[in-house]
């Protein structure tokens, strides 16, 4: 349930596990009775420590091969590296004092 678009459209290199629960668009924020619920399937799901995405201001096409076809990012601009946990925030972005895997 780490697809950030909810689209269930894998673009890695590893299954990252069930298709995702929540309603589509993106617009429901994560909620952790659904991310430990053992009837989500969610609990057999480990944290993906240490993975680095890169951001750039554009699509630069596909890179393909026998693990499918994953996106390219245009003009590389950052990056960020997953933890193991994160601060669960409210809807103003504050820390509630919980973390999520």
């Amino acid at each position: 349930m780490a697809n950030q678009a909810r689209n269930n459209v894998m673009e890695s290199l590893e299954d990252l596990g069930a298709d995702s629960i929540y309603p589509g668009g993106g617009t429901t924020p994560v909620q952790p009775s659904v991310e430990t619920d053992p009837a989500t399937g969610q609990s057999a799901c480990q944290p993906l420590s240490g993975w680095t995405f890169g951001f750039g201001d554009g699509f630069a096409g596909a890179d393909t091969g026998p693990y499918g076809s994953l996106s390219t990012v245009a003009n590389l601009n950052g990056s960020a590296t997953t933890l193991p946990t994160t601060q669960l925030l409210d809807s103003l972005g504050n820390p509630t004092g919980q973390t999520l895997d």
